[in-house]
């Protein structure tokens, strides 16, 4: 059977976090904004179960715990975001 082109999107999630290089950016900390798309190509028959499908719910946990753990890059943080992502989906 074919499968589904599926994006799924979450923009604008803001967090206040302590990422920075330098010392007043670790200690102070800055608001943050988060985009994510997740493209994926899906089982149309899979669709009706929540795990067999990108669960948007879950892609949100994993960036806002990325986002509490102090990085100096914010390189650092996309890439661990991205591995989790991968990792659970």
């Amino acid at each position: 059977m074919r499968k589904l082109h599926t994006e799924i999107s979450l923009e604008g999630l803001e967090f206040f976090a302590y990422h920075g290089y330098y010392p007043e950016e670790q200690s102070n900390g800055n608001t943050f904004s988060v985009d994510v798309k997740v493209i994926s190509e899906l089982d149309p028959l899979e669709l009706n179960h929540l795990e067999k499908t990108i669960n948007y719910e879950l892609i949100f946990v994993i960036v806002e715990k990325e986002m509490e753990r102090s990085t100096a890059l914010l390189e650092t943080v996309a890439a661990r975001i991205l591995d989790e992502i991968f990792i659970q989906f």
